[in-house]
């Protein structure tokens, strides 16, 4: 096993586990490991479109290990994926009509979802307000920030929809 950062902001790091000469897991964190492993340059290269804010990783499902991911949820992940372009949101009910999925399904899919950034989760919102993220909503907002998106102060405790610049789908 191999664990790496991306930077992504400031504020923001991808932390990237390997095994196996595959993507096991990311898991997005606001501070760095104490023990920081840089990303080799080829694995930043394939996040540089993100992290400089012009399109979504250029990693393939090939270089991930989806075994643990059963096929109705690797469903919703590839079609959130190919349909929510970086600077746009869905709600869950949206997708879940994209999918053929309830909207609770959806979330199910997004919560259990391994690789946060590489298939966007955080994309995915409440009708009323940000929705939950399983790293937590601080994170989902700056990652949508990151996109483009800004928001009031009291979004995160309020059931309002955002005032974001990202468009929705």
């Amino acid at each position: 096993m191999a664990l790496y950062d991306v930077k992504i902001t400031s504020s923001l790091f991808l932390e990237v586990n390997f095994q196996e000469g595959r993507i096991a897991s990311t898991r997005v964190k606001n501070s760095m490991r104490k023990e920081r492993r840089e990303a080799p340059g080829w694995l930043l290269e394939l996040f540089r479109p993100y992290v400089e804010r012009k399109g979504d990783p250029t990693i393939d499902t090939d270089m991930l290990d989806v075994s643990r991911i059963n096929n109705e949820l690797l469903k919703v992940l590839l079609t959130l994926k190919k349909n929510v372009p970086l600077g746009e949101l869905i709600t869950y009910k949206e997708l879940g009509l994209l999918t053929g999925k309830h909207p609770r399904v959806v979330g199910m899919a997004m919560r259990k979802n391994p690789f946060p950034v590489i298939f966007p989760c955080h994309r995915v919102i409440a009708r009323r307000g940000i929705g939950g993220y399983s790293q937590g909503s601080e994170i989902k907002a700056l990652l949508i920030a990151h996109e483009g998106g800004s928001f009031p102060d009291h979004w995160l405790g309020s059931k309002a929809l955002p005032s974001t610049s990202c468009r929705r789908i």
